[in-house]
């Protein structure tokens, strides 16, 4: 369990590596020779385990600014037994997705995010377990992320309040 567990980890941070560079490279290849003056160095350094480290330095115009959107405000959902509630989103921009679960009739609720991005790259979260109330963050792509609210219970059903924000990077 615990071999699964670090694997998982390592996954998810190989992930998170990944869609970093790609809206890196992203806003890279929007922005003009013009805008490049004025810029600003990030170092992004992850250690994966104990012996592997990922480092990546990156120079991005300085006037990006985080922005967000509310794409469902707080909002009661049901589902029938094993079921879910599904959300789809076009997003322009790359950045972050939360979802927030302030309640829910059972320990079993769960979170996934699928996305397909602009550039052809899908990804995924998994079902996240929270249990009966909790958030969910995950970075996204500019192009198509569906959402998934659902429950895993095998005789009744759920109802939840939720809430879904989108925190995107965009020139000011």
């Amino acid at each position: 369990m615990a071999i699964h567990m670090k694997s998982s980890i390592v996954i998810v941070l190989v992930i998170i590596a990944i869609l970093l560079g790609a809206i890196v490279g992203y806003y890279m290849a929007h922005v003009s020779s013009n805008s490049m003056a004025n810029t600003v160095t990030i170092t992004t350094t992850m250690t994966t385990t104990a012996t592997s480290t990922i480092t990546q330095t990156v120079t991005q115009p300085a006037t990006l600014m985080l922005y967000n959107k509310t794409l469902v405000g707080y909002e009661s959902i049901s589902q029938p037994a094993g079921s879910y509630t599904q959300y789809p989103f076009s997003l322009p921009y790359p950045g972050y997705v939360k979802v927030i679960v302030y309640s829910s009739t059972t320990t079993k609720t769960y979170v996934e995010i699928y996305g397909y991005s602009e550039q052809g790259i899908s990804y995924s979260t998994g079902q996240v377990d929270i249990g009966s109330s909790g958030t969910v963050s995950f970075p996204v792509l500019p192009g198509s992320v569906t959402i998934y609210i659902g429950n895993n219970n095998l005789i009744s059903g759920a109802t939840e309040q939720i809430e879904i924000v989108y925190y995107y990077y965009a020139p000011s």
